[in-house]
């Protein structure tokens, strides 16, 4: 299992439509492109990491919300 996936990084809007499908694939209400972009636009407050594979393929991600007085 530790070669499922290699890197993580900060999410940019180039590996967007990944996460997207990614999204839609789980979920019975997924986010929009929309949310994701507005998730974005806040990174004093929020962070999304994506996980890819060597060839670069997003596999996973994760979204972070900073929140005062909180672990």
């Amino acid at each position: 299992m530790s070669n499922c996936w290699d890197v993580v990084r900060i999410v940019d809007e180039e590996s967007l439509d990944f996460l997207v499908d990614i999204n839609n694939q789980s979920f019975t209400h997924p986010w929009t492109r929309g949310m994701f972009l507005e998730e974005l636009g806040q990174p004093e407050k929020s962070y999304l990491l994506a996980a890819l594979t060597r060839s670069g393929v997003v596999v996973g991600y994760c979204s972070i919300w900073n929140v005062v007085d909180e672990l």
